[in-house]
This record gives C-alpha cells, sequence and structure tokens, in this order.
C-alpha cells in the first residue's frame, strides 16, 4: 500500500524574486549618473577630506582626467547634481525597519553636537560637511 504525500506549495515568487532593473529612461538616465559619481568618488575624491589644503585644482587636460585627485568642493557639488536628478525616481517608501532611516541621521546630529566640543575647528568643519555627505 502506497501512501500519498501532499505537495508542497511552491515557494513565495515575490519574496525571493531579484529586484527588476531600471525599466524607465529617467530610472536609465539616474543609474548611469549615480554610477558614474561613484566611478568618480573613488578614482577622483579619495583624500581624507582633513588633507584638504594640499589638494590643487588641475590646471590641465593631463592633471583633470589621470594625475590629479579633484578637489572635494567638486565631489560635493557632483553629490548635489546626482541627488537632484535621483529625486523624480526616488521611491517615498519607508524602509522597513524605519531605525534604518533615522540611525545615520542621529549619528549626524551627535557628530554636530559633539563638535561644540571640538579642539581644533579648522579639522571638524571640513570633517562635518564630509560626514554629511556621507549621510546624504
Amino acid at each position: 500500500m502506497s501512501k500519498s504525500i501532499p505537495k508542497s506549495s511552491p515557494p513565495n515568487q515575490a519574496a525571493t524574486k531579484p529586484p527588476s532593473p531600471p525599466k524607465g529612461l529617467s530610472e536609465q538616465a539616474f543609474a548611469a549618473v549615480f554610477g558614474g559619481f561613484l566611478c568618480l568618488a573613488l578614482l577622483k575624491f579619495g583624500n581624507p577630506p582633513i588633507i584638504e589644503k594640499w589638494v590643487t585644482t588641475p590646471t590641465n587636460g593631463w592633471e583633470f582626467v589621470l594625475n590629479c585627485p579633484w578637489p572635494i568642493r567638486w565631489g560635493y557639488a557632483l553629490l548635489a547634481l546626482t541627488l537632484v536628478s535621483g529625486l523624480p525616481v526616488w521611491r517615498w517608501s519607508h524602509p522597513r525597519p524605519p531605525w534604518l532611516l533615522w540611525l545615520p541621521i542621529a549619528w549626524l546630529g551627535w557628530q554636530f553636537l559633539s563638535a561644540t566640543q571640538t579642539l581644533d575647528g579648522r579639522l571638524t568643519e571640513p570633517t562635518l560637511w564630509h560626514f554629511t555627505a556621507c549621510v546624504v
């Protein structure tokens, strides 16, 4: 006598489905802009902000493309442009759990609060700009 084994239900397709690639033109454009920004961030903005005073602006094409790092203020401007270009494709849903959003913001607030007790304001200011860019 054979026993019948109940069929198990198929796995939840929604839970195992990978995220879909960008579909619209605006999403594809933002993906390209953000990818370019990440590339430049790694290649051209790798110096810590506290040694920014030794980074010079490139003076010719060779320095601009291959030889020199770029000033970090250029990186902040590119970050702002990337952020503005991402607003149309932003998914305005809140993360689950919500502390994933609030924890970096609370940490940044704590950095600003602790900056009031700094020993050297010339080092604290560029560091706070850098931390703010990291949270953004």
